[in-house]
């Protein structure tokens, strides 16, 4: 049960964002949220661990920036995710 709950927060903040962003800003808005969720569960982890929320955060940031590319889509699409970002960015 705990898994499940789990996972249906995780997926609201990307999910809002799909949805309240236009078809342009789609995928930068979503990477940007996703990795704003990462660093507040970095901090929060942190703080319930009784650790330092600068390292966790930036271990979880970095960690799920970069697993994009193993991803289903990642993987199947070419989508890496920060390169895709960037892309996008300067462009």
């Amino acid at each position: 049960m705990a898994s499940a709950i789990a996972f249906t927060a995780g997926g609201v903040l990307p999910l809002a964002a799909i949805l309240l962003s236009t078809q342009q800003l789609r995928v930068p808005m979503t990477f940007v949220v996703v990795l704003l969720a990462l660093a507040f569960t970095g901090v929060l982890g942190a703080k319930l661990g009784g650790s330092r929320a600068a390292r966790a955060t930036v271990h979880i940031v970095v960690g799920g920036a970069l697993a994009r590319p193993g991803t289903p889509e990642g993987v199947f699409r070419g989508n890496l995710g920060v390169v895709e970002f960037w892309v996008w960015a300067l462009s």
